[in-house]
């Protein structure tokens, strides 16, 4: 996620400072479990990698539960994807996404794009 004026919070583009909300963290370790993610590593050793200085976990509060509850013709019915929406607008950043589901919703800011395709593997 980024700050609401277009770039991450703190400017710099080498010191950009990205949000991320907490429920992202249990959804990589939920899908690793259910075998629909391979990691290059164990999952300890991914987080400690993935989870650079410059990414700033946003926690579960109560604001964004409340928030999460209160959004107004949400596009699907995935608690998780709430919870997310719900911290970018709490934190006042932009979501940054893949999700299709999420590229029109308009009571967010919400910046989608389509991931690079990876090479099959043989």
């Amino acid at each position: 996620m980024a700050d609401a004026s277009g770039g991450a919070r703190g400017g710099n583009l080498c010191h950009e400072i990205y949000g991320l909300a907490a429920i992202s963290l249990w959804e990589v370790a939920k899908k690793v479990r259910l075998e629909k993610l391979l990691l290059p590593k164990d999952l300890p050793g991914w987080f400690a990698d993935a989870l650079a200085p410059n990414i700033e976990v946003l926690p579960m509060t109560a604001q964004v539960v409340t928030d999460a509850m209160r959004l107004p013709e949400f596009p699907n019915r995935d608690p998780a994807d709430e919870l997310i929406v719900a911290s970018a607008r709490v934190h006042k950043l932009i979501l940054v996404t893949t999700d299709a589901k999420l590229k029109d919703y308009h009571h967010a800011r919400v910046h989608y794009f389509k991931p690079a395709l990876r090479a099959k593997r043989t």
